[in-house]
């Protein structure tokens, strides 16, 4: 388990609210989460979930509307919550950076790939020669073939895999601490899928870069990461060492991912699904669990109780279920 004291990055009771119609919303709700330097993590659940606007607080780029309303960030012990634009710019690119979902969204179609890769070489004091330098070096160090030429090319010349390439490429210039993964390779073919993970592991093992894996692909997590924390309707249900959270999960909707996925075992009989959907920001439980409606262990106790908090080793869950199955 993550040391808080020693922790690259610390989310504090993290709450993301959006304003409408002269109401407030929670979309990510009382977020703790821990990631180590050199360690990666991963913050899973279904879409809707809250991953990535928790990604998007992280780095001070909440959308319009959206407001830390309360709980803290802090990278190295250093709080950013409540920082300026212009205070968010000495970190964002230096110490801390993010790969987007869609890079041919991310990278601006009109300016060259390189320029793009050594622009945050260039806002955090570099110079132009020494940007084009790094850039060169950073773009290679990704496997990207022949940088030189690549260099001088528009996001639309590379095909996607090389375009995500050169996405971590720009994240990895400065040699951050922490790096946000989020879906990283959403839209690519499972080749390609495969290199991207790889060479995200390699980067973190080779520079030691924490990273914060956002994903919805047990199988992934299972593979890359050293923990994990799984969210539902902007909330933490349960986490854990990956390999203790996976196999033998505590919270019904762990256990409702994991069985939703293929696997040979399975073959010839119909997969297993969670139903119903993630409640709309305005649909969501104020009071007791946010998983109650489709949870299938639900009781009357879970619709308006504060949930337990139900611990083995170091494995947490909030969860009714959880707790009596640990302490019968």
């Amino acid at each position: 388990m993550a040391d808080p004291k020693e922790a690259v990055l610390s989310l504090e009771g993290l709450t993301v609210e959006f304003a409408r119609g002269g109401a407030s919303y929670p979309a990510v709700k009382d977020v703790t989460l821990h990631v180590a330097p050199g360690e990666m993590v991963a913050l899973v659940g279904e879409s809707g979930c809250g991953k990535t606007l928790t990604a998007l607080a992280t780095l001070g780029l909440l959308p319009p509307g959206a407001r830390v309303s309360r709980g803290k960030i802090l990278l190295g012990g250093t709080e950013l919550g409540g920082l300026a634009q212009d205070q968010w710019d000495r970190y964002r690119g230096k110490d801390l950076a993010m790969i987007f979902q869609e890079p041919m969204t991310a990278l601006n179609p009109l300016m060259k790939v390189g320029r793009q890769v050594g622009e945050a070489a260039r806002m955090h004091g570099a110079g132009k020669e020494e940007a084009r330098r790094r850039a060169l070096e950073a773009m290679a160090q990704v496997g990207l073939p022949d940088p030189e030429r690549l260099y001088e090319e528009y996001p639309h010349q590379l095909s996607g895999g090389m375009r995500q390439r050169v996405m971590i490429a720009m994240a990895l210039i400065n040699r951050p601490r922490l790096l946000v993964a989020d879906e990283p390779t959403t839209a690519l073919d499972v080749t390609i899928q495969a290199q991207i993970m790889e060479l995200l592991l390699q980067m973190n093992r080779e520079l030691g870069t924490a990273v914060l894996l956002i994903s919805h692909d047990l199988g992934v997590v299972r593979r890359l990461c050293s923990r994990v924390y799984l969210m539902y309707a902007g909330s933490l249900v349960e986490w854990g060492s990956t390999e203790e959270v996976l196999a033998s999960p505590l919270h019904p909707y762990t256990k409702g991912l994991l069985d939703s996925i293929p696997s040979w075992e399975k073959r010839g009989t119909p997969l297993s699904s969670i139903p119903g959907a993630v409640p709309a920001l305005e649909e969501r439980r104020s009071r007791g669990c946010p998983f109650y409606d489709r949870c299938p262990r639900r009781r009357e106790v879970c619709r308006e109780k504060s949930l337990p908090l139900a611990v083995r080793g170091t494995q947490g869950a909030r969860c009714v279920d959880a707790k009596e199955a640990i302490n019968p």
